[in-house]
């Protein structure tokens, strides 16, 4: 299993090294024609069996209320006609995010059904990014206020 991640994450050392290993995937979020390629080779990486993991915010929601899910994060289901997994993980910015600091906490990941992607007509592709939203997000609880929201 590998990771979609933001190239940055690329230049960090011993981690990019595990990384590339795993077959990641760096995302120049800032330039579309690299992430087009970018996605392509993960695609190509999917074709040989590696599953990809995407996070479709586009970055971590720190224990507010989730961001908007970007429908070109599915663009690499579609294009190897691969199943989606929908996860729902509630929980870890406890670990950070409220002091800044690591601190044990518990998580809850729940694992839901795969959804189809092969042969789906363009209108059948553009109604999943807003299904995976709503079933990733039906079982999260109202959004608690960190401790720097309180002050």
């Amino acid at each position: 299993m590998a990771f979609v991640a933001k190239a940055e994450l690329g230049k960090i050392p011993l981690l990019s090294d595990w990384m590339r290993l795993l077959q990641c995937t760096f995302i120049e979020r800032k330039s579309p024609r690299k992430s087009m390629k970018a996605i392509h080779d993960a695609a190509a990486n999917v074709s040989k069996g590696y599953s990809q993991v995407i996070f479709p915010e586009g970055t971590r929601s720190k224990g507010g209320p989730h961001h908007e899910f970007k429908a070109g994060s599915f663009k690499l289901a579609f294009m190897s006609k691969s199943p989606i997994v929908p996860v729902t993980i509630d929980g870890t910015w406890r670990i950070y995010e409220d002091k800044k600091r690591l601190v044990p906490s518990k998580v809850k990941m729940i694992i839901h059904d795969p959804i189809e992607t092969a042969d789906l007509t363009r209108e059948k592709q553009s109604e999943i990014p807003p299904l995976v939203e709503q079933i990733v997000c039906a079982p999260l609880p109202a959004p608690e206020k960190t401790s720097e929201e309180i002050k």
